[in-house]
């Protein structure tokens, strides 16, 4: 029987969107059978203010699986203190020092009636965790079956750095893990905030937090 732990992860990935402030390092999340609880660590550097704290607690709330209770700890922990890890990475924003990650394959998840697309979600979650900075927007990605194709999109806030690049290029290789005999498209584009993101995926991973958009009560959005 496969762990409901990636049926936790894709839902976290959903409600994640529009929900990373750049303060955030780590979410975790750790599921425990004996007691049906399952818990969720949000580590934050620098003082977690009132509104993050909400967004934290929405991304809780809306985390659920229907077997388990949840259990929100949002927590300040301030760089160079180590992230400690409850169960799985979630999310892991980019630092000089990071813990080690090993990369799962998840082609076994197709017996367990998983989508290649819902697979595909999983590897570019993980392979995002410690390549995510500031400046970066927007990932989708697309499983295109048909054409046995892979497709994924970064989106870039300014001038993409070759530090950024770099990242984005090792996280689109390193998403491959469970279909290494498809081929792969990959865009890297600049669309500086506030400017409006047309996205050429159907699948959201990341998106950040766009603060002034929600202190102006405009929403960004994302166009096909």
């Amino acid at each position: 029987m496969v762990s409901p732990i990636y049926d936790i992860l894709l839902s976290i990935q959903n409600v994640l969107g529009n929900a990373v402030a750049p303060t955030l390092r780590a979410v975790t999340v750790d599921i425990h059978d004996s007691t049906k609880k399952l818990e969720l660590y949000f580590f934050y550097d620098g003082v977690v203010s009132e509104e993050l704290w909400e967004v934290a607690n929405l991304i809780g709330t809306e985390t659920d699986h229907p077997n388990y209770v949840n259990a929100e700890h949002i927590l300040r922990l301030d760089v160079p203190e180590k992230i400690p890890l409850y169960g799985k990475f979630a999310y892991l924003r980019y630092e000089s020092y990071l813990p080690k990650l090993e990369k799962e394959n998840r082609a076994f998840l197709l017996k367990n009636k998983f989508s290649q697309d819902a697979i595909f979600r999983l590897d570019m979650q993980e392979a995002l965790l410690g390549k995510v900075t500031p400046s970066l927007r927007y990932v989708g990605v697309k499983f295109d079956l048909e054409a046995d194709k892979l497709i994924t999109h970064f989106i870039y806030d300014g001038e993409i750095s070759e530090k950024d690049r770099n990242l984005a290029q090792a996280a689109i290789e390193e998403s491959r893990i469970s279909f290494p005999e498809y081929k792969m498209d990959a865009v890297i584009e600049r669309v500086d905030f506030p400017q409006e993101m047309v996205h050429q995926t159907n699948r959201l991973v990341y998106w950040r937090r766009e603060w002034e958009y929600i202190d102006e009560g405009k929403v960004p959005t994302i166009k096909k």
